[in-house]
């Protein structure tokens, strides 16, 4: 299994908290707890100054944790009894800490705006940078293809003559989702037949999703599944995510063994995994709901 994401949370000790990378808990935020022990006890948001925070009560819960969503929510997870004073008190020994993370995730999401489908626009496809561009197509749907550096759209002769190139089209970011994904789906199928057959390891079965968290996993089974919002990486780093998850069909751990057979296919892997640590939000615009474009709450 291959995952990323996106957090960090402190925990009510009188330890100085270390720096951490965000890890899979931020799901999103204003979202309420499913677990089944507090389902009398739903979130609820207070402000602590200029915070705002969602308070998540547990019942089985000793002690408060903290994680700061993409948004700037400050979530608290806290025991049932605790007093809103307590709580208070708890967001606002973290205060340098929440500060660190909000203004971390504020400047992520100026690095990632929402896609609003305008001419120039720029979108990361294969690892490079390619410039949306208009232009008039002969079908009735909007055509999709990469051409230099450029992202060129075909537009239908029927809505040229009132088509805007300057102006938004969120229709057309839909469609060009669905063509992105057919492409992923053939470049990374591709790959993975590739490296198969070099590393002598077959898969049972394959799927394509938009995971949240991972960006491959592999089964016990055999099953191999692969985030086609991959299509965004260059295709060294395609290709590490494939050796990674074809690997595990031999070593299902991340044993010393497991390494040495994935750098035998992917020479420079460390470079792939930098990469993807520094570019897990660049697809973020592919998946359906994304906390990078929910509204700012601070």
């Amino acid at each position: 299994m291959f995952s990323f994401f996106r957090n960090s949370r402190p925990k009510d000790t009188p330890r100085p908290e270390k720096d951490r990378p965000p890890s899979r808990r931020d799901k999103g935020v204003l979202k309420k707890s499913t677990s089944a022990s507090i389902k009398n006890s739903p979130a609820k948001m207070m402000n602590v100054e200029t915070y705002s925070v969602q308070v998540v009560p547990k019942a089985y819960a000793r002690s408060m944790t903290m994680s700061v969503q993409l948004t700037g929510v400050v979530r608290v997870t806290a025991p049932k009894n605790a007093s809103a004073y307590q709580i208070h008190k708890f967001v606002l020994a973290h205060k340098s800490w929440i500060d660190k993370y909000q203004e971390q995730y504020f400047r992520l999401r100026q690095a990632h705006p929402k896609k609003v489908g305008r001419a120039g626009e720029v979108f990361l496809i294969l690892g490079k940078e390619h410039r949306l561009q208009f232009d008039l197509g002969c079908k009735r749907e909007f055509e999709f293809a990469l051409q230099d550096r450029n992202l060129v759209v075909k537009v239908p002769p029927q809505l040229w003559t009132s088509f805007r190139c300057r102006e938004d089209h969120p229709e057309v970011i839909e469609d060009l989702k669905k063509y992105l994904l057919v492409l992923a789906k053939k470049v990374l199928r591709q790959r993975l037949q590739y490296y198969s057959g070099v590393m002598g390891l077959a898969p049972s079965s394959i799927s394509f999703r938009s995971q949240k968290t991972r960006w491959g996993s592999c089964s016990q089974s055999g099953h191999v599944s692969l985030n086609w919002r991959l299509i965004v990486a260059p295709l060294s780093v395609m290709d590490y995510v494939i050796i990674h998850e074809l690997a595990h069909l031999r070593y299902f751990d991340h044993s010393t063994d497991f390494w040495n057979l994935v750098a035998r296919h992917a020479f420079d892997f460390e470079i792939a995994k930098k990469w993807l640590n520094e570019n897990q939000f660049a697809g973020d615009f592919l998946s359906k709901r994304s906390a990078l474009y929910a509204d700012i709450l601070y």
